[in-house]
C-alpha cells in the first residue's frame, strides 16, 4: 500500500513539471513566484514519494 502511495506521489510530480514546462506557452501571464511554489511542492513530492518507495534493508 505504502509503495502504491509512493508511486502515484511521484506520477503527480511528474505532471505537476509537465505543467510548468508547458504553462508558458499557454499564458502570457506568468509569475516567477508561480515556479518557485511549483518547485518546491516537486521537490518535496519526489522526496517522499522516493521515501515511500524504496525497498526495506531489514531482510529478518
Amino acid at each position: 500500500m505504502k509503495r502504491k502511495l509512493g508511486n502515484w506521489i511521484l506520477d503527480v510530480a511528474k505532471y505537476i513539471t509537465t505543467v510548468g514546462l508547458i504553462a508558458p506557452f499557454l499564458s502570457s501571464v506568468t509569475s516567477w513566484y508561480a515556479y518557485v511554489f511549483m518547485a518546491i511542492v516537486v521537490i518535496v513530492m519526489v522526496s517522499a514519494g522516493l521515501y515511500m518507495t524504496r525497498e526495506s534493508t531489514n531482510n529478518k
